[in-house]
């Protein structure tokens, strides 16, 4: 069961490693900063915002193993951890518009996430205090969850 469990890991590790997920990663983190840049992504740049959400996929599904134990979340975080913290607070724009159109997508990476960020806080301000971002939820992103009891009932 461990060498299943380390096969797996290193299976997605690789999948997360392809340049496609890099491209879309990298997306996430510099082009969107804002609900605004979201949105304009997705009306006006349509292969970038494909590759982005790609990102957040491949990201949910780690989120999913980690919340099936198929992989340890200490190794996740040791391996993704500050990335994943990273990808999450851009990407809660991306999901926030999905969600202003009824949609409630990847769960398992907002859960996870959420965890990350936590552990692995993102820098809002540089040396000189000017914003790095434009401003994020003040609730730490809460508002991305329908309630506490969902947000806190998931075990990864």
């Amino acid at each position: 069961m461990k060498r299943q469990k380390r096969d797996l890991f290193l299976d997605l590790h690789e999948k997360l490693s392809r340049p496609d997920m890099q491209t879309g990663r990298t997306l996430l983190r510099e082009q969107i900063n804002g609900l605004d840049d979201a949105i304009g992504m997705r009306r006006w740049k349509s292969d970038d915002y494909q590759k982005a959400v790609s990102a957040i996929a491949m990201f949910d599904i780690l989120g999913l193993y980690v919340e099936e134990r198929f992989i340890k979340r200490s190794l996740v975080f040791k391996e993704w951890g500050w990335l994943y913290a990273d990808v999450y607070f851009h990407a809660r724009y991306v999901i926030q518009d999905r969600r202003n159109h009824g949609r409630d997508p990847w769960l398992h990476f907002q859960r996870l996430g959420e965890k990350a960020l936590a552990k692995y806080p993102v820098p809002t301000v540089n040396s000189a205090g000017d914003p790095l971002h434009a401003e994020a939820p003040r609730d730490g992103g809460a508002s991305l969850w329908h309630t506490s009891a969902e947000r806190s009932s998931h075990r990864c």
